[in-house]
């Protein structure tokens, strides 16, 4: 049976399973351009899209391993190859999606900015007001904070269009130092 697209817990459903019902949903209908704008939206599901260490054996044969995460972001369980995948989402089918999806930004991004404009025109908008009406209007914001707790990486996540974007390919404005 397919199982219904939400956050993905570990020991609930099988993970292969679990894991590759978000695949198939997210890799082909959202478009990303990188890596870690897939692991944006696949963060929202508690799956990370991984390569590895520099210098582990991962990285250097050029592969990928899906995990789940838990509740504070860290893998859980065992990783699954790319490749042990029905749909074979590995890392030269993620690179050719890359550049299909990267020619297909112009409209959404229009869209993000504007609504995270109508946020900050009113007044005492903090980061966690502005997620929350971002929210109301359909796109999600993964913030990457360093270990020591500093913003460093905002990300808007577009459910209605299925686009995401980085803040810094935006314009400075709507990365997370201009914000």
């Amino acid at each position: 049976k397919p199982i219904a697209v939400g956050k993905v817990s570990y020991g609930k459903t099988a993970s292969k399973k679990a894991i590759s019902g978000v695949l198939s949903s997210v890799l082909f209908n959202y478009k990303y351009s990188s890596l870690a704008e897939l692991n944006a939206v696949l963060q929202l599901y508690n799956i990370k899209a991984d390569r590895g260490g520099e210098g582990s054996r991962i990285f250097k044969a050029g592969g990928l391993v899906y995990r789940i995460l838990d509740k504070e972001g860290k893998a859980i369980g065992v990783p699954i190859k790319a490749s042990d995948f029905a749909m074979k989402p590995t890392l030269a089918f993620l690179e050719k999606r890359y550049v299909l999806n990267s020619s297909e930004k112009t409209f959404e991004k229009r869209r993000i900015k504007t609504e995270v404009d109508t946020v900050f025109l009113s007044k005492n908008v903090d980061m966690d007001r502005l997620v929350f009406e971002l929210r109301k209007e359909g796109i999600d914001t993964v913030l990457r904070k360093s270990d020591t707790g500093q913003l460093y990486g905002i990300t808007y996540v577009d459910h209605i269009t299925k686009c995401v974007l980085n803040g810094s390919m935006m314009g400075n404005n709507y990365s997370a130092k201009g914000i």
